[in-house]
């Protein structure tokens, strides 16, 4: 029982340690579409200010997984705005098999692959 405790306790704290890279305070997410990488669609800007809608992004963003080996990508779909920090997207057309990435504009050098069911929920809010 002695060891439950204190294992319950350790988790607590190293889950209170854990610091999103986003503020928890972040009030909207801009998306642009993309027409290549260093330009954007005209007025395609999108806001999201619903909280569950920005927690899709900062969830999928900070649980992407960092891939081996440098990018070489085609251009970014979308250009995705979180707070002070700007990441390129690349999503699937429709749910489903296919995992989306997101690349962080200050380094077009390291890929981020989103889990499946991350890259279905972003999919699912862009379509609304």
């Amino acid at each position: 029982m002695k060891k439950t405790i204190t294992v319950l306790f350790l988790l607590f704290i190293i889950a209170g340690c854990s610091k999103s890279i986003f503020p928890s305070d972040l009030k909207q997410v801009d998306v642009f579409e993309m027409a290549s990488f260093s330009e954007t669609v005209d007025e395609s800007l999108r806001t999201f200010t619903n909280e569950d809608d920005i927690g899709v992004f900062t969830n999928a963003f900070e649980t992407a997984k960092k891939e081996q080996g440098i990018a070489d990508m085609a251009d970014p779909q979308y250009k995705v705005i979180l707070g002070d920090k700007t990441y390129f997207m690349w999503l699937p057309e429709e749910a489903g098999d296919m995992k989306g990435s997101i690349m962080d504009v200050t380094d077009t050098h390291t890929l981020y692959v989103l889990s499946r069911p991350s890259t279905d929920e972003l999919v699912g809010v862009l379509k609304k």
